[in-house]
């Protein structure tokens, strides 16, 4: 699967990292084959444009971050 998030990114050299890159793996850690999840704050960004649908919410934990987070289901344009 594929998932996506949105968040500052800091890099070195030829390396990426910091919170926002290890809380998009962690979402693409729970992603399906042949699905497209994307993290809440992604969602609240991008869904007033209108342009995308969006599928199932999964409520999650996930590791090294507190609590629960709302993962959801981008559907693939047809």
């Amino acid at each position: 699967g594929i998932a996506t998030h949105i968040g500052e990114v800091l890099w070195d050299e030829n390396d990426i990292f910091g919170a926002s890159v290890n809380f998009a793996a962690r979402v693409m850690s729970e992603a399906q084959a042949g699905e497209i999840l994307i993290s809440a704050l992604l969602r609240e960004v991008i869904a007033p444009s209108g342009e995308f649908e969006f599928g199932e919410e999964k409520i999650v934990p996930l590791k090294g971050f507190r609590g629960l987070h709302k993962l959801t289901t981008l559907e693939w344009a047809t």
